[in-house]
């Protein structure tokens, strides 16, 4: 049976730009910083992430790395021409000259069943000083887990990818033999947020009997959610 990534196209109709994402907002406030800086969005989508950066830091140099065409077009319409959208896939070598004092990956490292080559291009670009921010579901036992999907009204033939629960212990020693450091900021949705009928593996929140806002989705899965700093 074909494995295949398919609920990116969801992007492409999300309108989140002036009420940007709880988790960015919680981003926000995780980065502090005076200087300019060059910041590269990884899996930027449609640019939501980056047209808030922009309001916020209008200094700093950004810059998007998306796969997809389709959601290269609509972000280059959404954001303004300082901003580059590339082209490039981190599975491969990049070939850039300049490098980044900050790397945000938001939502992507779930696609990977093997993180580290993309992370090691990633580090290749990354100034000495640099930070990597990481959001994402994550394990806090010392377990990776893999899924595969399979819909059945739609796309029945085909073991659908892209919701891995990484360990934060496995992504930690990776880090720790580049010689970064890790600091852990549990994201904790404040608000509501209803899932998608359209796709249904699509995260939503609701409350469990002690009144704690709790994530879960399709997948019947609670969801654990993380921004990891590696500095």
């Amino acid at each position: 049976m074909q494995i295949k990534r398919l609920h990116d196209d969801f992007y492409k109709n999300e309108k989140r730009f002036l009420k940007p994402k709880q988790s960015f907002a919680q981003l926000f406030k995780i980065l502090k910083f005076r200087e300019n800086k060059s910041i590269l969005d990884i899996g930027s989508a449609n640019g939501e992430l980056l047209y808030n950066l922009n309001k916020k830091y209008k200094s700093c140099k950004l810059t998007g790395y998306e796969l997809l065409p389709r959601l290269i077009s609509v972000a280059k319409k959404k954001l303004p021409n300082s901003i580059e959208i590339k082209k490039i896939d981190i599975t491969k070598k990049i070939n850039v000259s300049n490098k980044f004092d900050i790397i945000i990956i938001s939502g992507v490292i779930s696609i990977f069943d093997n993180y580290e080559k993309p992370l090691k291009n990633l580090l290749k670009i990354l100034n000495p000083k640099g930070q990597i921010y990481i959001f994402n579901h994550f394990n806090k036992y010392p377990i990776d887990v893999f899924i595969k999907y399979r819909t059945l009204k739609k796309n029945k033939n085909i073991l659908q990818s892209g919701w891995n629960i990484h360990s934060i212990e496995g992504l930690k020693k990776f880090f720790s033999k580049n010689k970064k450091k890790c600091k852990i900021f549990k994201f904790t949705p404040k608000n509501i947020f209803s899932g998608n009928k359209k796709d249904p593996v699509r995260s939503w929140t609701f409350k469990n009997a002690k009144n704690k806002n709790l994530i879960t989705n399709g997948l019947s899965i609670l969801q654990d959610q993380y921004w990891l700093k590696f500095y």
